[in-house]
């Protein structure tokens, strides 16, 4: 639980940036879901399984500003904002 909490300090309040391919209008082409966070989230040196990565509605598919929810217990949840840049192809 205490290590839970310090994981979950760290990363409250985070902002963090995905860079990906999409079209004119800000639409992925294809989406960014649990797996693609947890793996930023991991090269910025927050570890993060994607299993903790709590997306209530579904994947992201177009860019913009989210907040994500992160559930490292069952009463330890954390908060970070995450930026999704599109990039054209």
């Amino acid at each position: 639980m205490a290590a839970a909490s310090a994981r979950a300090e760290s990363i409250e309040g985070l902002e963090v940036s995905l860079t990906s391919n999409a079209s004119p209008e800000g639409k992925l082409y294809g989406s960014i879901g649990p797996r693609e966070i947890a793996e930023k989230l991991t090269q910025n040196g927050f570890p993060v399984d994607k299993s903790e990565v709590v997306m209530s509605d579904g994947p992201i598919r177009e860019a913009g500003d989210f907040e994500v929810n992160l559930s490292f217990h069952a009463d330890v949840n954390a908060k970070f904002t995450l930026t999704v840049e599109g990039e054209e192809t």
